[in-house]
């Protein structure tokens, strides 16, 4: 067996056995071509030899990407069911991690469900621990059902006090996040395109996202902030699947753990109308169970599952390997 770069006469053979990982199918096809385009990550396979024609061909795949803040992220590991329990998932996850410490980077991090304990053992094996577990859910707007409001949409927005983040704001929001239990519990890291990023609760780092627009807070009759959302949309147009952006509720901080479905109610009246978007996605603490609140339970929820964030400190490795040149 050797591991390389992915290219593209790899991508049929790979997309062959990465159709029915799980129980809702595979997401891989649908990234293939940008993973393989990440200029500053890598897209790899393992090969082996076939011993009839001569040949080697692609047996798994896995995708390692740098990220900000002097981080890296490891996903979609897949082995041929033919070949797996044979060290290969372990293999790919070595070599990435190789990768990543060649280049600095300080941290690595991934995301297993929590149902996936083999991948879990794994992780632990090179030396990751979980850092926190969250619950994900998915609604498709098509699917929702919408229930009657008792306010119009409108008035429960402003009833709520829903708003977009001034940089007026960012003093107020840097000390709420410093008190936050939730920015505590998810180690100031939010959900962006199904990868975890840390933010810095400084001026600057605010400021970047509220310039692009992800910033909501909810605030009282006093302007007080009480709760604030970090937001994104992903870019589907590609995607045969999805083909409308999909909304991701990437961070979601509420004082008021019994009230989140009042703010979940106005998103999806929000962003359901105009059928601009697909579905919306909520990544939250699995403290806060989103189950059990009677407004989730007037929607259709497409799809719910916990994951565990797992990360792993490069730090001291890239001191060894400094010290030792």
């Amino acid at each position: 067996m050797k591991i390389r770069k992915a290219n593209k006469s790899d991508k049929d053979e790979i997309l062959n056995f990465c159709k029915n990982t799980f129980e809702w199918g595979d997401y891989i096809d649908r990234v293939w071509d940008l993973w393989e385009s990440d200029s500053s990550g890598l897209l790899l396979v393992s090969e082996v030899l076939d011993n009839y024609n001569l040949k080697f061909h692609p047996i798994a795949v896995s995708h390692v990407s740098i990220c900000p803040n002097n981080s890296s992220w490891i996903e979609g590991i897949r082995v041929n069911k033919k070949y797996r329990n044979q060290g290969i998932a372990s293999s790919l996850l070595k070599y990435m991690l190789d990768f990543v410490i060649k280049k600095g980077i300080r941290e690595a991090g991934a995301i297993v469900s929590c149902n996936n304990i083999p991948s879990q053992k794994m992780l632990e094996k090179q030396g990751f621990y979980q850092l926190f577990k969250f619950n994900y859910y998915n609604l498709i707007f098509d699917k929702v059902i919408k229930i009657n409001h008792l306010f119009p949409q409108q008035e429960q927005q402003k009833k709520i006090g829903l708003k977009s983040a001034h940089p007026k704001d960012i003093p107020d929001i840097i000390d709420y996040l410093s008190n936050s239990k939730v920015s505590k519990y998810m180690d100031n890291r939010y959900f962006d395109s199904w990868k975890f990023y840390r933010f810095e609760n400084t001026f600057s780092c605010i400021m970047s996202l509220i310039n692009d627009n992800k910033i909501l807070l909810i605030v009282d009759e006093i302007n007080k902030i009480n709760g604030m959302l970090i937001t994104n949309i992903t870019d589907n147009k590609d995607d045969v699947f999805y083909k409308k952006p999909s909304v991701q509720i990437c961070y979601f901080d509420y004082i008021n753990e019994f009230k989140y479905s009042e703010i979940i109610n106005i998103l999806i009246s929000n962003y359901s109308e105009n059928n601009l978007y697909h579905s919306i996605q909520f990544y939250i603490p699995e403290f806060i169970n989103l189950s059990n609140q009677h407004h989730l339970n007037s929607y259709s929820a497409d799809h719910f599952e916990q994951f565990f964030l797992y990360s792993k400190n490069l730090y001291n490795l890239n001191l060894h390997k400094s010290c030792n040149q």
